[in-house]
């Protein structure tokens, strides 16, 4: 390289005197003396300093010809320091050995493209250390434990192309990498610590035990729809780690784009690793998606569709996506009963004939087939079902469910949730399966049984409808509160006797909100030309909760 080293600007000054050629000066205004005090070369130097009046002072005081000085603020790029060396029709360079924040780098390029010699005034040899060997004896002086950065990271469908910016810039500048092993493929991590973990407790173990401070954790998909990384976050909050969170491009986003269809009115769901009324969306929604995460569930999703009269629904499976072995399949539903998908597979359904969720109690009582089982009539159901409460995700008990009048309004209700319908009688068990396929349920599940016996297997409930006890009301109530302390009841009674022993149990078992509300029910009837009023029984609806820890 054309480049002379010198130890201060006194050397460089000495120097530049017995060569011929203008000089480009860069390093301030605080040292121009060295470089004025030989009338030749004071008339050969050109001055680049900060645009301040003190600056500018200087240099006139130095006698710098006015022509001769340019105030400009840095950085400086290489392109225009070439540029101000052709301007100033330079020889030589002065500039001192800054290192790359200084701009020295694109200062010695420019001279080499402009062809100029470079006069390097050297950096002071210092004793001491690095800036990180500073932070780790003031962290072991004061026993500081420094605050680790944990980068969670999008990995995408897993095509090294589809990557995000910001995930390969995160991951580069991490020493410690973690995720699988499929998603960790998409980057290059030639130089990194790295350990396979999906678990977010385990991989809460490896942080904890590594002394890195800059940490990624590459996820699958993006970390914001269905991902692991939720958990891992609570977790890290609670420590008060650095965390940050980088977004990236969901399966689902490359699926649909793939098939041409547009994310507008999509209901998005997932079944890896969870429990979801997916014929209920699908059957209430023109567009579902699903991300499955077993080898089976195209056959078991496409086999409860067919069950419940959406055999001819439109269906699209995704497969491998992004990767060379990709596989998009379409068809109905019927033709994917015995499909067997790989895992984390996707598949988007259409469904022209889907309807609206009705959410209104009280359904016309000639909707169920009843033969002689007994029913809970519509407008003491529409009660019922007021003083029960649920929510889109309560898990009900019917005990004594009969025609399943109750079981098909709440699972109309709590579509996200479980009923749980019980009863003894084999009669009422067909019954309420026919009414169950009739209203297209899937969330109802059918258990022949006594309570409060076969209430203790069962998962725990939030609610409890109690429209038959057979002389074991007390029992059934400590069962499900033994299995949840808050949970709501509604009982229907027709005797006296009967709302005493419902009162009895909500007090003894420490209950709160109890409330009894008697409902007579009259409907007209035609005889003739005339219209008679005709009472039905009347029935006692006594509803309470639980009053929990």
């Amino acid at each position: 390289m054309n480049c002379v080293y010198v130890e201060n600007h006194f050397e460089a000054a000495e120097y530049l005197k017995n060569k011929e050629g203008n000089v480009f000066l860069t390093t301030g205004s605080n040292n121009l003396k060295d470089y004025t005090e030989d009338n030749s070369l004071k008339e050969r130097v050109f001055v680049r300093v900060l645009p301040l009046a003190e600056s500018l002072d200087k240099c006139l005081k130095s006698g710098i010809n006015p022509a001769h000085i340019i105030c400009m603020q840095g950085p400086f790029s290489e392109e225009f320091n070439i540029a101000c060396i052709k301007e100033t029709n330079s020889k030589f360079i002065v500039t001192k050995q800054t290192g790359s924040a200084g701009g020295f780098d694109e200062k010695i390029s420019a001279a080499v493209k402009a062809g100029a010699k470079a006069v390097v005034i050297k950096a002071p040899e210092e004793e001491g250390v690095s800036f990180a060997e500073f932070k780790n004896i003031i962290n072991n002086l004061f026993n500081i434990k420094e605050k680790k950065t944990v980068n969670l990271v999008s990995a995408g469908p897993g095509k090294r192309e589809l990557l995000n910016f910001e995930a390969v810039k995160a991951v580069e500048s991490s020493s410690l990498v973690i995720g699988s092993k499929r998603v960790l493929n998409c980057f290059d991590l030639t130089g990194k610590k790295i350990e396979y973990a999906i678990n977010s407790d385990e991989i809460k173990n490896i942080i904890d035990k590594n002394k890195d401070t800059n940490i990624s954790v590459v996820f699958s998909g993006d970390i914001g729809f269905y991902s692991g990384a939720k958990k891992l976050v609570s977790i890290l909050n609670e420590e008060n780690y650095c965390v940050n969170k980088i977004s990236g491009i969901s399966s689902y986003v490359y699926f649909l784009d793939k098939i041409n269809k547009t994310q507008n009115d999509v209901l998005f769901l997932s079944i890896h690793g969870r429990d979801v009324n997916f014929v209920d969306a699908v059957k209430t929604n023109n567009k579902t998606l699903i991300l499955l995460g077993e080898e089976n569930d195209v056959s078991k999703i496409c086999s409860e569709l067919a069950k419940n009269n959406m055999n001819n629904a439109d269906v699209f499976i995704g497969e491998n996506l992004s990767y060379d072995n990709e596989k998009i399949t379409t068809g109905k539903a019927q033709d994917f009963i015995n499909y067997k998908n790989n895992k984390l597979s996707v598949i988007y359904i259409e469904n022209p004939k889907a309807v609206s969720r009705i959410y209104s109690f009280g359904l016309n009582d000639d909707s169920f087939e009843r033969n002689s089982v007994p029913m809970t009539k519509s407008e003491v159901r529409a009660v019922s079902m007021s003083k029960l409460m649920l929510s889109e995700n309560s898990v009900v008990y019917d005990v004594g469910s009969g025609t399943g009048s109750v079981s098909i309004e709440c699972a109309l209700m709590a579509y996200k949730g479980e009923v749980f319908s019980v009863d003894k009688n084999e009669s009422a068990i067909e019954c309420l399966n026919n009414n169950i396929s009739k209203f297209e349920e899937s969330n109802i599940n059918v258990i022949k049984g006594e309570a409060p016996e076969c209430l203790k297997i069962l998962p725990v409930p939030t609610h409890c409808f109690i429209g038959g006890s057979c002389g074991k009301l007390f029992g059934i109530v400590k069962t499900v509160l033994e299995k949840n302390s808050k949970a709501r009841f509604v009982i229907n009674a027709i005797t006296l006797e009967t709302v005493l022993e419902a009162k009895k149990a909500a007090l003894s078992l420490g209950c709160k909100d109890l409330e009894i509300v008697n409902v007579n029910v009259s409907r007209a009837k035609n005889i003739g030309d005339l219209s008679l009023m005709m009472g039905l029984n009347p029935v006692f609806i006594i509803s309470f909760t639980g009053k929990g820890e």
